[in-house]
């Protein structure tokens, strides 16, 4: 688990890329048998109420889509 700061300046998350409330984690296209299979192709960050900042930056609890590719997010995570 790493700070909403870390995520910010390593991930590159922004209030503006806030994508679902905390009980409904994001789907991208239409579920298929084969997801379990797939790679990874979008970098997701859940924000949990006790993270957040001061209300007013604009920050709210739930998903939020990175500006990075998953091989970036892997590099700055240190995933092979």
């Amino acid at each position: 688990m790493m700070p909403l700061d870390w995520c910010v300046s390593h991930l590159g998350i922004y209030p503006g890329d806030w994508i679902s409330p905390p009980k409904s984690p994001p789907q991208f296209g239409q579920p298929s048998r084969l997801d379990a299979y797939a790679s990874p192709r979008h970098v997701v960050v859940e924000v949990a109420e006790e993270d957040l900042p001061h209300p007013r930056t604009g920050w709210r609890a739930g998903f939020y889509r990175a500006r990075l590719s998953v091989q970036q997010a892997r590099e700055k995570l240190k995933l092979k």
